[in-house]
Parts: structure tokens; sequence; C-alpha cells
């Protein structure tokens, strides 16, 4: 329905406008967090879903696949699967902790401080 699209766009806009942040050096795209009116730089792997989602919602676009709301969010949405892969595969184990920090170092990001583990979840 279109409510309920123009809903999601609403928040997908939102989320692109307020959450999405670049790292350095390597300009890695992540989904910061909002805690009391604080943007927090950490990204759970959870969040990773999300790239797919506005890949998917891109693809769906009411104004199609061409107009400039579907190719932010397709461009937004492979940044950010890009930066899924670094998170899994620059740890020894090819897991991502619960979360990491981004700090804007030398490595972008580093294990989240309270949850250095993986819970390992079926999904």
């Amino acid at each position: 329905e279109t409510k309920y699209r123009r809903a999601y766009d609403r928040a997908m806009k939102g989320i692109m406008d307020k959450l999405i942040h670049i790292s350095r050096p390597n300009y890695l795209t992540y989904v910061a967090e909002l805690k009391y009116g604080k943007i927090i730089h950490k990204m759970d792997h959870l969040a990773c879903f999300l790239g797919g989602n506005l890949a998917l919602g891109a693809y769906t676009h009411p104004l199609g696949l061409e107009s400039s709301e579907a190719q932010r969010q397709l461009k937004t949405g492979k940044q950010l699967a890009y930066t899924c892969y670094q998170m899994y595969s620059r740890f020894d184990s090819g897991l991502s902790p619960e979360y990491v920090d981004f700090r804007n170092g030398k490595n972008d990001f580093e294990k989240g401080r309270d949850a250095p583990y993986y819970l390992l979840r079926p999904e």
C-alpha cells in the first residue's frame, strides 16, 4: 500500500540523513545509534540487514530505480554491505563481534568493548 511505502521512505530518509556516517581512514559507511539525542559511533552486526533492505527499497521504488532517492538508497545499501563484509573479514575467526566501535583511527573500527564476542544465532 502507498501509505506503508511513504512511511518506509520517511524512515529510510531519517536514517540516511541522521544516522549514516563515514569512517576514516578507509571511508566505510556505517549506521550509528542515537541514544538520548546523542550519536553513538557503533554499529551492531545485526544492522547489516539494512544494506539489503535499502537495496530492496531502491529496486521497488515507486518512481523507479533511476530516481534520485532510489539511487541514494541503492548506493548506501551497497556501502553498508561492504562495511559489513569488513566487519567479518577483519577478524581472525571470520565472525564479527556483536558490535564494533568506529574510532576514525588506523583501522576505522575496533571490536566493541562491552561485547567482544559473537552470540551464535540461527539467522
